[in-house]
């Protein structure tokens, strides 16, 4: 069997949400955390299926009883931090120089049947004025 090369909680499970809500807390106890996550088994279960393998996988950590999130845990989230955001200001997008049209680019010529353009002659008419094909009516 080949090994596994999953290291983090799937989207969906209940070790990513606890993550995305200690993430939200900040710092937490334990039954605090499992209260906020609305994990509705016991806290025995709770550490077993979800704070032992986000500590395995490194996402959080246990610091004076309570835990939070790591840097791996935020980046994991999609979270960046805003001391690594930091850098140069954006510029204006530049668009690139217009090249003129090739003759590939171009329509075609195309063979017109006879009186294909007669439709020219019938006149429009604007109330009583006759306005001829080709011409802009004042209004």
């Amino acid at each position: 069997m080949a090994a596994n090369k999953h290291t983090g909680p799937r989207r969906g499970s209940w070790p990513y949400r606890a993550l995305g809500y200690l993430h939200m807390l900040g710092q937490e106890s334990l039954y605090g955390w499992m209260q906020e996550s609305s994990y509705e088994q016991s806290a025995r279960d709770f550490q077993y299926e979800v704070v032992e393998r986000l500590l395995s996988w490194h996402l959080v950590e246990l610091v004076n009883e309570s835990y939070r999130v790591t840097s791996a845990g935020r980046s994991y989230l999609g979270i960046v931090d805003a001391a690594a955001a930091v850098g140069d200001v954006a510029t204006s997008r530049q668009a690139a120089p217009q090249r003129p049209l090739s003759t590939q680019n171009r329509p075609a010529l195309r063979v017109m049947r006879p009186g294909a353009l007669h439709y020219r002659d019938i006149p429009s008419r604007l109330g009583d004025q006759v306005i001829p094909h080709g011409k802009k009516a004042a209004a």
